[in-house]
């Protein structure tokens, strides 16, 4: 389950400047000499309303249906005079219900034509 400020992923840095050879062990992910993330010295609702900023927003889709894709194909030959041999083929697929990822932070075509000045808009905007 996916709590805001409780749940935090952080990559363990396993291997150092000697290959083959851990610097790190599973008690003690972070040595000290490495640099310890900003979430592990803050964390839970210590932050606030700052928790998860600069984080990506993420949430389940309550209307999720399960993706599918159909494929279909049909062909057939035909043996021509001169042995000559036509083959036709066609293959065909197509997929739904795919989950999307979208960007939420996209400024609007009229506010980014508002900076451009060959379309009326003015470069300090």
């Amino acid at each position: 389950m996916q709590q805001d400020g409780f749940s935090q992923t952080t990559n363990m840095i396993t291997g150092g400047p000697l290959i083959g050879v851990p610097i790190v062990a599973l008690d003690s992910p972070f040595p000290p000499s490495l640099f310890r993330p900003a979430s592990c010295s803050r964390s839970g609702n210590t932050l606030g309303l700052a928790n998860n900023n600069g984080q990506s927003i993420s949430f389940r889709n309550p209307d999720f249906r399960v993706p599918h894709a159909d494929q279909w194909m049909a062909g057939g030959n035909l043996e021509l005079p001169g042995n000559i041999g036509l083959d036709v083929a066609y293959v065909g697929s197509k997929v739904s219900s795919l989950p999307i990822t979208r960007n939420q932070n996209v400024v609007p075509r009229t506010e980014q034509e508002k900076g451009i000045a060959r379309l009326g808009g003015s470069p300090a905007y």
